[in-house]
């Protein structure tokens, strides 16, 4: 069982904690990840309000905008929303980018899952 199921709309390192860490990445299908967030409580860490609007609709569940930072631990499970292209710099995407990208499927998502940390 997972200890914290986590959404976001990155991934970084400095979510992991200070020590040396294994941990497993892999792409899901959509409907893999309605499953496992419809099934799990889930906390939001997606950082931007419209990336919030358009993954609720994307995975038909309420995804709340939580600009928080996190520090993952052992046994945690984070599901990343991950666009397929780099933004130009200072790039702030409308909702109607955020539906563009979703119908030309040009995201992808990501499960990150902290197996073990050593101290």
């Amino acid at each position: 069982m997972n200890k914290n199921i986590y959404v976001a709309n990155a991934f970084s390192l400095g979510m992991l904690p200070e020590t040396t860490v294994s941990i497993q990445a892999k792409p899901i299908t959509l409907e893999e990840a309605r499953k496992l967030l419809s099934e799990n409580e889930f906390k939001s860490v997606v950082g931007h309000e419209g990336t919030a609007i358009v993954l609720s609709k994307l995975l038909k569940l309420h995804v709340p905008f939580n600009r928080q930072a996190i520090k993952l631990e052992e046994g945690d499970t984070i599901i990343v929303f991950q666009l397929r292209f780099r933004l130009p710099e200072g790039a702030v995407l409308t909702q109607n980018d955020l539906m563009n990208i979703l119908e030309n499927r040009l995201y992808s998502l990501w499960v990150v899952e902290v197996k073990e940390v050593q101290e």
